[in-house]
């Protein structure tokens, strides 16, 4: 009896965790589907980046295999959109928890992972300061 009855709730936990997993990657389809079709003006207020290089720096990533998709999702886009949000806006990780349903553990995590990334690509982005004066000046 008892056992039958742990069996049960340990389905309809399953059951409940699949369902939350499901919604939470349909947020993460939405911010994303948001990002894609919005104009501009919108995209540079969420993520302080327009749509073409927001997505040249997803395509730089997936191309070098920095980062890859889970599921259904792009994950590199939701969490390269994600960072460039929390950095644009300088909105802290509970925020992020509350509206995207992820632990401040998880949000820290994917957080240090895609500055990580960002920083392998420093090199193509950031050019050293030229040594020599310029004859100009």
């Amino acid at each position: 009896m008892i056992v039958s009855i742990i069996c049960m709730l340990l389905h309809e936990f399953g059951i409940y965790r699949k369902k939350y997993n499901l919604q939470r990657n349909i947020q993460h389809q939405t911010y994303i589907f948001r990002l894609y079709n919005i104009c501009n003006s919108d995209c540079i207020d969420m993520v302080r980046m327009r749509r073409e290089p927001f997505f040249n720096l997803c395509d730089l990533m997936r191309i070098r295999q920095l980062l890859v998709n889970i599921f259904n999702i792009q994950v590199e886009e939701y969490n390269i959109a994600m960072l460039l949000h929390t950095l644009g806006h300088n909105v802290c990780n509970r925020v992020f928890r509350f509206n995207f349903q992820h632990s401040c553990k998880t949000i820290r995590r994917y957080f240090i992972v895609i500055l990580h990334v960002i920083g392998e690509l420093r090199h193509e982005f950031i050019k050293p300061q030229l040594l020599t004066t310029p004859y100009k000046i």
